[in-house]
């Protein structure tokens, strides 16, 4: 009778350990990456711009203190790791936080130490407890966050958190987000925009040929007859019309009809 109630106290403390040590190697933070709708910018220039905001999510059962470092997945153009939080402490700006009860509150980054290759480095940081969210949409990080195509295409983007595992999670196969975005790049962008007034276009020809039917206000063909160091040749309802410029720095303003236009890097048109 009393050896089984030895074994008995045996087995229970032997299940306590058990419990004691699964929840212990268990309890640990969960990054959760989740993208925003990406965001197509303003454009001024050869390239179409997106900025693809994003959330990192504890969605463990401890608090994370990390710097976030976050590789951005851009197969047709830059990859790398980035580190969003340097923006905002280098500023002294606290981050935007989403609460695990859906409150919007701000954290400033504080620093933490970390190894690195044989030594070691004073990083930025934040605490991210159970259920927050760091919201990386503001400005200050959009040219990190920002994508840019020249060409029309569907692209893959998105980001990975902690791709190199300075985080001990119990989950690392939800650190990856991505979405597919579907572009057009246009050869001519119209104002307004940041540098364009509303009868302003900006355009340019791929390959140095081509022809743009644009509404000035009724629609014209401008067509690139030629294109050098000093001139460029256009028809523009099929008038030939030549404009002026020092290779791509600047040029002179040519009248025609109710057009002006610029040539230089691309061509600038107003009309009225």
């Amino acid at each position: 009778m009393l050896k089984t109630i030895h074994s008995g106290r045996v087995l229970l403390l032997l299940a306590s350990v058990l419990l004691l040590l699964a929840t212990t190697i268990f309890a640990a933070g969960d990054l959760l990456v989740e993208l925003d709708t990406p965001q197509i910018q303003p454009r001024d220039g050869y390239s179409e711009d997106v900025f693809v905001p994003f959330t990192i999510k504890n969605d463990g059962d401890e608090p994370i203190v990390s710097r976030f470092p976050v590789k951005i997945i851009n197969p047709a153009s830059r990859s790398g790791v980035g580190y969003p939080l340097y923006a905002y402490f280098d500023a002294q700006k606290e981050v935007p936080i989403i609460k695990s009860d859906g409150e919007a509150t701000t954290r400033l980054p504080t620093t933490i130490r970390i190894k690195i290759g044989d030594g070691e480095a004073e990083v930025p940081a934040i605490q991210l407890f159970p259920g927050e969210k760091l919201s990386f949409h503001e400005d200050i990080i959009k040219p990190l966050l920002t994508f840019s195509y020249s060409e029309s295409g569907t692209y893959t983007v998105g980001y990975e958190v902690d791709p190199a595992n300075e985080v001990m999670e119990t989950d690392d196969t939800n650190n990856l987000a991505t979405t597919e975005i579907a572009l057009e790049v246009k050869p001519y962008v119209k104002g307004p925009n940041l540098n364009l007034a509303e009868n302003q276009y900006w355009f340019y020809y791929p390959n140095k040929e081509g022809c743009h039917t644009l509404d000035v206000p009724e629609p014209v063909e401008i067509c690139l007859v030629s294109y050098g160091p000093l001139t460029a040749k256009l028809t523009i309802g099929g008038e030939e019309v030549t404009l002026w410029h020092f290779f791509e720095i600047w040029g002179w303003t040519k009248k025609f009809n109710n057009l002006e236009l610029v040539s230089a890097d691309g061509f600038l048109l107003t009309y009225q």
